[in-house]
């Protein structure tokens, strides 16, 4: 139980001025300062995976949630005391790809690079019917497999960290992962009626998987976390279709905006996972609808735009809704962001490789007196 008490949030008082700057995000107020938070730890952590080797794919029976739980929970304590304004958020191995596992196709896990991937089934269109039944089957067994390792995590912190679903690729990325990259563009192009079928069907399996999480782990203060550290007082989940990047925004918006908004409408506090290096295909699109709540952008290394070129759009998406910003931000990064835009709305997280670092930039840009906010 001491590994537990570690990994449990702060003191009520600090933790009550924490949600109530996480609301003030939301609601855009007036603030002196962004929320300026840290992400320590890998993407894709494979502890709690036996034989990883002893075949060629991963499989649902080789992740055990007991032995996962313990490397969470020393990975929650130090989230914890590098978080800044933002939050640890609990979900098990949330860099598997669990729905590309939940939709049939094989999981490839990598120790040395500590990454995971799913493998294209290498089939022309899939029957879109038989693939929402198998999906959605409370018999899938990556899906019970989930549940399992939420069940654990769940009765072991006993609602000290907020629950946020894992990375959760959208309807484009499913398809390209079912297809191959290659064939989903050509299918896109040369077979719209059958794309969209398929891809209404994915935006399906999306939504419920998404929804089912939410409804089986407990709120937190009331509401829920997303892996970006972002407290929201409703239901929220990060939607990203990075496979668009190779579709024009004419393609985008006929075939896939649709489908996109309807899973966002799902969410009353949904954001929408953007890159630098492809901003302007959704923005557009997404920027005044009211089925999205929040952007969130992930800065590119170079060779993509620097952060400066991107501000007159960062803007334009701060007129509308409030924006996340990620990535590995040095302090000229960070000058750029606190300096440049509006504060209000505004919520920066930035990677690092130790506690340490994330103090000396909390000491710089996190501030030393509580902001104030309207």
């Amino acid at each position: 139980m001491e590994e537990i008490d570690q990994a449990r949030s702060p003191r009520l008082e600090d933790l009550s001025l924490k949600v109530a700057r996480h609301r003030a995000f939301w609601d855009r107020s007036a603030c002196d300062r962004p929320l300026v938070g840290f992400w320590l730890g890998g993407y894709f952590p494979l502890a709690g995976v036996k034989g990883l080797f002893d075949h060629p794919y991963l499989l649902p029976e080789q992740i055990e949630p007991e032995q996962l739980l313990s490397s969470l929970l020393r990975h929650l304590q130090q989230a914890w005391r590098a978080s800044g304004d933002l939050f640890p958020v609990a979900t098990p191995l949330f860099g598997l790809p669990w729905l590309e596992a939940i939709i049939g196709c094989p999981i490839v896990a990598s120790l040395q690079s500590e990454t995971i991937w799913a493998e294209p089934l290498g089939t022309d269109f899939p029957d879109a019917d038989q693939l929402r039944e198998r999906a959605l089957s409370p018999r899938n067994t990556w899906t019970v497999k989930l549940r399992q390792c939420l069940q654990v995590l769940a009765e072991a912190l006993r609602g000290t960290t907020p629950f946020g679903t894992p990375i959760l690729r959208g309807p484009t990325d499913l398809m390209a992962a079912l297809m191959g990259g290659t064939a989903m563009v050509l299918a896109l192009q040369d077979r719209p009626e059958e794309s969209v079928r398929l891809l209404d069907v994915l935006a399906d399996i999306w939504t419920q998987v998404a929804g089912s999480i939410l409804d089986f782990v407990p709120r937190f203060q009331g509401g829920y976390g997303c892996f970006r550290g972002v407290w929201a007082p409703g239901r929220t989940a990060i939607l990203q279709e990075d496979a668009s990047a190779v579709l024009s925004p004419q393609l985008y918006e006929r075939l896939v905006l649709a489908r996109d908004r309807r899973i966002l409408a799902e969410f009353p506090f949904a954001m929408m996972h953007n890159h630098s290096s492809n901003l302007g295909i959704m923005v557009e699109g997404l920027t005044g609808s009211d089925a999205l709540a929040a952007f969130e952008l992930t800065v590119d290394p170079p060779p993509a735009p620097c952060l400066r070129s991107l501000l007159p759009i960062l803007r334009k998406i701060q007129e509308n809704k409030p924006l996340v910003v990620f990535g590995s931000l040095n302090e000229q990064d960070l000058e750029v962001l606190s300096g440049e835009l509006s504060p209000s709305g505004l919520a920066i997280c930035v990677e690092v490789e130790s506690i340490e670092e994330a103090a000396r930039l909390k000491r710089r840009f996190g501030g030393t007196a509580e902001p104030n906010c309207d």
